[in-house]
């Protein structure tokens, strides 16, 4: 109605903003659904660590489990923001505010195997921790990028369905 308001202010057909002043109603915020031990013992455990998908994806889970971050702060999360001996990690949200995000034993653990094992950049220049994989099947005409790119957050959120 504000809009509407400005709207016909700026084409001249009232002289003043008759709705400026009105405020919008808040709407109630709906409490998410979070997982019990029982299921996040059990998206852990079908997670295998022994292969590039699996240990990414479960230092991905345990990573967004412990801290809390942005699914964006996630794929922009890069080598240097990683303190794991202290137990944190810088992330920057949004418009570019740096800030520390607690990083637990279990995900710490999960995050060196990954970083050790898996972890194949495709160029030396890519600083990302979390990457695409290799041998991964796409659909015929997919845009996929190649393997060792930066993890796009769409990624991230199509894995954690599948998983789920």
């Amino acid at each position: 109605m504000r809009a509407f308001s400005n709207w016909l202010f700026a084409e001249g057909y009232t002289t003043h903003h008759t709705l400026a002043r009105l405020k919008t109603p808040r709407l109630p915020q709906k409490a998410k659904n979070i997982l019990t031990p029982e299921e996040i013992a059990q998206v852990a455990g079908s997670l295998n660590p022994h292969t590039e998908i699996g240990a990414r994806d479960q230092a991905i889970f345990l990573l967004l489990l412990d801290s809390g971050m942005r699914l964006s702060e996630l794929c922009g999360l890069q080598l240097g923001d990683l303190h794991l001996a202290e137990g944190y990690a810088k992330v920057y949200g949004k418009n570019k505010k740096e800030r520390p995000v607690r990083v637990g034993s279990y995900s710490a653990k999960a995050l060196r195997f990954y970083l050790l094992h898996w972890r194949k950049p495709a160029r030396r220049s890519i600083e990302n921790i979390f990457l695409t994989c290799r041998g991964v099947t796409r659909t015929a005409g997919a845009l996929a990028p190649e393997p060792g790119e930066p993890l796009k957050a769409k990624a991230v959120e199509l894995m954690l369905k599948r998983v789920g």
